[in-house]
């Protein structure tokens, strides 16, 4: 799978955003992205240090919602599931019987 498909990074640490977490998703999903047009960009930020706006909150220990599929990505046995809205506006992340939401932001993050 291209790299532009899925991609976790930290966030940067010299912005003090390093306990964030940024999902990439290609969109439509399976797009290879390769602009940040081509994506959607999901959040783990618990302590709230990524500024911009985000459709939503983090939550750790959250059911997934009944019309979120299963993306057909996963990570051994960490899996996305997204729900049904086009486009989402957050993600699921899934290890056996724990989930989080990850909400999607309104346009990608970049420091200086």
């Amino acid at each position: 799978m291209p790299a532009g498909v899925v991609s976790v990074i930290r966030g940067p640490e010299h912005c003090g955003w390093d306990s964030a977490l940024l999902l990439g998703v290609g969109w439509p999903l399976g797009t290879n992205a390769v602009a940040t047009t081509d994506l959607i960009e999901f959040v783990r930020d618990p302590d709230g240090v990524l500024p911009g706006r985000k459709q939503g909150s983090f939550a750790a220990h959250v059911q997934v919602p009944d019309d979120a599929v299963f993306s057909g990505y996963q990570k051994g046995e960490l899996q996305l599931w997204l729900p049904s809205a086009n486009p989402p506006g957050e993600a699921y992340l899934v290890l056996g019987e724990m989930a989080e939401r990850w909400p999607a932001v309104d346009e990608a993050q970049a420091c200086g």
